[in-house]
């Protein structure tokens, strides 16, 4: 067993190392960016522990999607026990109303 940090929370997963290494290769394969690979495979692991869902369980439903429908799907699953006024993965900015932007003092 392994501890995988979670930077953003400062907490620490408890993973085992070959389900980790699973879980890299398959997002390498989805993903050219090292980078990105780590940083999907440690969401996927704070996932399961979140939901309490298997890690392998997870993994298997992302097979056969490719980057962006990976990334829908790891939004969706963030999306669903996060903070309600946070939502992953929408890039629309939202446009303020006028009226009520101009009040506001800077």
């Amino acid at each position: 067993m392994a501890d995988i940090t979670e930077n953003l929370y400062n907490s620490k997963v408890p993973i085992d190392a070959n389900q980790y290494e699973l879980v890299l290769s398959f997002f390498k394969s989805v993903t050219s960016n090292l980078t990105a690979a780590k940083s999907y495979s440690q969401v996927l692991f704070d996932i399961s522990a979140q939901t309490g869902y298997d890690i392998m369980d997870l993994l298997e439903s992302l097979q056969g999607q490719d980057g962006i429908q990976v990334s829908a799907s790891l939004a969706y699953f963030l999306n669903s026990f996060s903070d309600k006024t946070v939502m992953y993965g929408i890039t629309q900015v939202i446009q303020p109303d006028q009226n009520v932007a101009r009040n506001i003092l800077r």
